[in-house]
């Protein structure tokens, strides 16, 4: 089948599906795979407390993951930041290092809250603190948007473009359909009975006939002797002689002529020469 035959519908359909693959990779993808360190939660809220010259925290960039659950069904969050330490040239408090560390849910050494609970507490302490929840990576949000974008691209826009394509020469044309939208199927109705109707009188009036006729037959009896003659008047009367039986003359068959050929064969007669005796 041609890609140019296909309708909106199909191209709709092939969207999902592959909008639905690119969903589950991105799902399995671990957000700490690309991490250079791994710290504890412990080190990390240490280092948010560390301030520098200006009162500033030492850790910028701090970017939270969503919640996960661990191979061993712990509720994890992952916290990736950067490092600032002291530039001895210029004196100034550069992010040179960057780490990333595994919180567990519930925080166990800050009680029953989140690493965005802790830094939202922590930011009354420390306004110029930086963080950010990185929403786009919630499972939900990554499976909205991919079925979305795809079926965008593959379902509305490359169509488009597909017929685009059809115009300009640069596409095969599809195969041309037959059109019935304009065909209607119509109920045809059930064919009458023309004929004449039997109706119950009808059955009444052969019946009475019938009765009518056994009852006049029922006297009736077939004679013999007299009462057939009577019945039968012509039977008793002589047959009449035509009187030409005197005048017929026999008349003699001539004898027919010998044939003298002979027919012969297996399946159908052949006349054949008859040799003569000298």
């Amino acid at each position: 089948m041609k890609l140019t035959n296909w309708r909106w519908w199909q191209w709709g359909a092939v969207s999902l599906v592959a909008g639905a693959a690119v969903a589950f990779a991105f799902t399995q993808v671990d957000p700490d795979s690309s991490a250079a360190q791994s710290v504890p939660f412990s080190q990390l809220r240490n280092r948010i407390e560390r301030r520098t010259d200006t009162g500033e925290s030492i850790v910028t960039r701090i970017r939270v993951s969503p919640i996960t659950v661990d191979g061993n069904g712990k509720k994890m969050q992952v916290v990736s930041y950067w490092e600032k330490q002291r530039n001895r040239t210029t004196g100034k408090w550069d992010p040179t290092q960057q780490f990333t560390t595994r919180v567990s849910n519930p925080l166990g050494p800050v009680g029953n809250k989140s690493a965005m609970d802790f830094l939202n507490e922590t930011k009354k302490q420390i306004p110029t603190l930086d963080y950010k929840f990185q929403w786009w990576l919630e499972a939900r949000t990554i499976w909205l948007t991919c079925l979305a974008g795809s079926f965008l691209l593959i379902g509305v826009l490359w169509p488009i473009l597909l017929k685009i394509l059809i115009k300009m020469g640069l596409a095969e044309p599809p195969d041309e359909r037959m059109d019935l939208s304009a065909v209607r199927t119509v109920d045809e109705p059930t064919a009458e009975p023309t004929g004449p109707l039997v109706t119950a009188a009808d059955h009444q009036q052969l019946s009475d006939l019938t009765a009518a006729m056994e009852a006049n037959v029922a006297g009736m009896s077939v004679g013999s002797g007299g009462g057939a003659s009577e019945s039968r008047p012509h039977a008793d009367m002589p047959v009449k002689d035509l009187g030409v039986g005197e005048r017929l003359t026999p008349v003699a068959i001539p004898a027919a002529k010998e044939d003298p050929s002979d027919f012969k064969g297996e399946f159908y007669p052949v006349a054949r020469p008859i040799k003569k005796d000298d």
